[in-house]
């Protein structure tokens, strides 16, 4: 079964993973609910695994869509900063 989820959720740092079919290959966009692209990166992954650590100073409190694509599927999840 794929996941997609906010591993930790502290005000500063945010680690987002996903397991499931990644093949090697994930990359994370966050865009905010206009649909504006705020962060676009590589995550460190492995065949079933990927992972990166985002750092949420940069986000103002609010709701934002976490969007992953692996070479098998694409991920979305919403992320609520406080």
């Amino acid at each position: 079964k794929n996941k997609i989820y906010n591993k930790s959720a502290r005000k500063q740092n945010c680690t987002i993973e996903v397991s499931g079919s990644v093949y090697n290959n994930a990359h994370l966009s966050i865009y905010d609910l206009m649909g504006k692209q705020l962060l676009s990166k590589e995550m460190n992954s492995s065949q079933f695994f990927a992972e990166t650590n985002i750092n949420m100073n940069e986000f103002n409190s609010g709701t934002y869509i976490v969007k992953i694509v692996t070479n098998e599927r694409t991920y979305t999840k919403e992320l609520i900063k406080n």
